[in-house]
């Protein structure tokens, strides 16, 4: 185990020492040792890299820190679960080689598999342990849609998208795209699905939409209405100071003028930012609020907006930063249930 010393130095960040707890039972990193053995046992390697061989440590060695700490954090996620209540967790979860899948190799490659990988691992703990978890269930359909088009079939439970597109270093470039960023929003929607499959729930439903009786979706709700509402007070009182100062009269703000100002608002910023938030108020408002990204019109009579919500969200914790950063901004009770969801899955 001397190659996974980094590992260890990695977890005593989060808290984890080589003393002994107050009633002498198992020293926190030892339970992180033996969780290590125990899947070496069953499976004849460690459940750290794509190669084993003695002491071969994870591929990201050389790599970042920050690569390290999420791993490390990944793990001590588990370990955590694996104390509690969650008795379905099983060794298989703490495969890592699952965040270079050979479903996703299969289609793109081993290089841009490599690239995908470590994009995941470069996100938070509770990302890679979702990955870890259902990467294997991941399957396509079609994979030469027109650029920037993808969906997620739920009945299939399978992902269709324009992959040279979304994989080619253009999209990189182009000011209204992410490398990778449909392929992560669509398995963002295939993980949301298997979860409730996982935890019993209906087929046809995801599992951020059954999820404390809707609460991600209420919460998209509560919070758009609250941003409306406080938009429209601000533009009454700019129009009835305008009123008072030139005694010019205003007509009178309507919540129609709310969206044509915050659907403009939207255009104005820059896409990678505004793409993901613009998606979540056009889906609230049934796009009366139009921004620069979004669904076609009658999308959202059939389609839950937290299932939508939760594949953007996701595919933002991993690629688009500039989204991210919105999306806490716009919806920080609803991004907290969703990192909550992350953590149930």
């Amino acid at each position: 185990m001397a190659g996974l010393r980094w590992l260890f130095g990695e977890l005593k960040g989060y808290g984890y020492t080589d003393t002994k707890d107050a009633d002498g039972k198992t020293k926190p990193i030892e339970e992180l040792i033996e969780i290590l053995n125990e899947f070496r046992k069953k499976n004849g390697k460690l459940p750290v890299g794509e190669e084993y061989d003695g002491e071969q440590s994870f591929d990201v060695e050389g790599g970042k820190p920050e690569q390290r700490k999420r791993i490390a954090g990944a793990l001590r996620l588990y370990a955590e679960r694996r104390r509690g209540k969650n008795s379905n967790m099983s060794d298989n979860d703490l495969s890592y080689d699952k965040i270079i899948t050979k479903k996703i190799e299969k289609v793109y490659g081993k290089k841009l598999s490599a690239m995908i990988a470590e994009k995941v691992a470069s996100a938070s703990p509770e990302i890679i342990a979702l990955w870890c978890k259902y990467a294997d269930r991941i399957k396509f359909s079609r994979l030469n849609l027109p650029n920037g088009k993808g969906f997620f079939d739920s009945k299939l439970k399978t992902i269709s998208l324009c992959k040279d597109y979304d994989a080619s270093p253009v999209a990189e470039f182009d000011k209204k795209s992410v490398r990778f960023e449909i392929l992560f929003h669509e398995i963002g929607h295939l993980f949301d699905f298997k979860a409730n499959e996982r935890h019993g729930g209906l087929d046809y439903k995801s599992f951020s939409e059954d999820y404390g009786n809707g609460s991600f979706a209420d919460a998209l709700r509560e919070e758009t209405e609250e941003y409306l509402y406080k938009t429209h007070f601000h533009m009454k009182m700019s129009a009835e100071c305008f009123e008072r100062q030139t005694g010019h009269i205003q007509k009178e703000v309507l919540y129609e003028d709310v969206y044509k100002f915050v659907s403009d608002e939207l255009r104005q910023m820059n896409f990678r930012s505004a793409c993901d938030i613009s998606d979540i108020l056009e889906s609230v408002t049934m796009h009366a609020i139009r921004g620069p990204a979004g669904h076609k019109d009658g999308y959202w009579k059939d389609h839950d907006i937290g299932t939508e919500a939760f594949a953007s969200m996701f595919s933002a914790s991993i690629v688009n930063p500039e989204s991210l950063k919105q999306i806490q901004v716009y919806f920080p009770k609803a991004y907290g249930i969703f990192c909550e969801m992350l953590r149930r899955m």
